[in-house]
């Protein structure tokens, strides 16, 4: 009989506690704490049968290994994150799974993650930047096991990230995207990939969100575009979020409605069986199915343009860029674009191109012979000036780095400014 009473008693109840075991390709299962000998007998049944229906799995979790954890480990992503997200999760698995998927959970120690990242490093020669991806997986698989009680502490947290050589983005300048778009329009099937260029630029919208845009979630009257989660796709952070609609982008959407609905006729006429479908973007060979990214069109319309390094990512990251170079709060950027925070775009959105870097340090003049034309006015410096020489070069420094300054200068009387000068 696998059911039977304990030998020790309920240090509540005073009684003996009844407990079952019983074994199942060879794993045990057992709990105790019954109080009468039909509750044990009926909670073995019940876990009897889920056992064999493989509706549980291994309880015995000093027996887990890593292998045996890793796809439930999956599973529960695919509920949580992104499946692009979890897609890459699991390229990213199989070498963790190959070194380290013969160890148990509770046997996996820091010294064994650096092991593994040392032969990441130096056998298969791989960049710290997918390292870091890799480690950071197995942060979360951790983390997982360690929620579901199956170890007790996360012996990759205590691994460090490795430096990453932060290399400088690359954006396009105004001239270079037009010549991209002039480009892609002289392609076979560039009628289709035009105006995917054009609303990702306006939007900053990702590869896939553009996809899945149904003309149900463009509002032209209130000028609103609407970032759904949908069926195959649920958002990267799983968020409904409103774009603006561009003054420059209704056109080229209200030119795209008109060819898509002369397409969809001509569609149902030729094949009446074909499915309905409410997509912006579609298939150029097949309009029955969505448009997943116009990856050949858009290689042949970058050399043409001779833009190597123009890639799907950068049409997001020029419409964030050209963001802030307007001027725009970074608050209203990261609502646009989905972000969290700002903390995103601070760090690696926040940087400007080099043209308006350059434009902006044409502007500060911090010595006599420096060029005036764009250096901002101070009072006085018509004639002779109410203070000294030196104090004015101080404020014309002062106002080319700070606005605000300058214009609250411009405004005060030459009484006051002797005095706060002098102070």
């Amino acid at each position: 009989m696998s059911v039977y009473k304990r030998e020790y008693k309920s240090a509540e109840t005073r009684k003996a506690t009844w407990r079952f075991v019983f074994k199942h390709h060879k794993t045990s299962y057992t709990k105790s704490g019954f109080l009468r000998q039909e509750d044990a007998l009926n909670a073995e049944r019940e876990l009897r049968r889920k056992v064999v229906r493989n509706e549980v799995g291994i309880i015995s979790n000093h027996k887990v290994t890593v292998a045996q954890f890793m796809p439930g480990f999956l599973d529960n992503r695919r509920l949580t994150k992104a499946i692009g997200t979890v897609d890459r999760e699991v390229c990213r698995a199989r070498p963790v799974v190959a070194f380290l998927g013969g160890k148990r959970l509770t046997d996996v120690y820091p010294a064994d993650i650096d092991e593994y990242v040392a032969k990441r490093l130096e056998k298969d020669k791989l960049s710290n930047r997918s390292v870091n991806l890799e480690l950071t997986l197995l942060r979360s698989f951790f983390n997982y096991a360690k929620k579901k009680r199956y170890v007790v502490f996360n012996p990759a947290e205590e691994v460090k990230a490795l430096r990453e050589v932060q290399d400088e983005k690359w954006i396009p300048t105004k001239e270079e995207f037009t010549r991209f778009v002039e480009a892609a329009r002289t392609c076979r099937f560039g009628g289709y990939i035009e105006p995917w260029i054009w609303f990702r630029a306006f939007t900053g919208t990702r590869p896939t969100e553009s996809v899945y845009m149904e003309w149900g979630d463009i509002d032209f009257n209130a000028g609103l575009i609407h970032i759904r989660p949908k069926t195959g796709h649920q958002l990267k952070n799983r968020k409904f979020r409103v774009v603006d609609m561009h003054p420059e982008l209704r056109p080229h959407l209200e030119r795209w409605r008109r060819v898509w609905e002369r397409l969809y006729r001509r569609r149902k006429k030729r094949y009446p069986a074909s499915k309905d479908h409410n997509w912006v973007f579609m298939h150029p060979h097949n309009h029955d199915e969505r448009a997943n990214g116009f990856h050949r069109t858009f290689y042949q319309a970058r050399e043409k343009a001779n833009l190597p390094r123009m890639t799907s990512h950068t049409l997001r990251h020029y419409f964030i860029s050209q963001c802030v170079m307007a001027g725009i709060p970074f608050f209203t950027i990261a609502k646009w674009v989905g972000h969290k925070n700002t903390k995103m775009i601070e760090e690696v959105y926040g940087h400007l191109s080099p043209d308006y870097c350059a434009e902006q340090m044409r502007k500060l003049s911090i010595t006599p012979s420096g060029n005036q034309e764009n250096a901002p006015v101070v009072p006085g410096q018509s004639g002779e000036s109410p203070v000294g020489a030196d104090s004015c070069k101080v404020l014309q420094f002062c106002a080319a780095g700070v606005p605000e300054v300058a214009g609250k200068v411009a405004g005060a009387k030459s009484s006051k400014m002797k005095g706060v000068i002098n102070a």
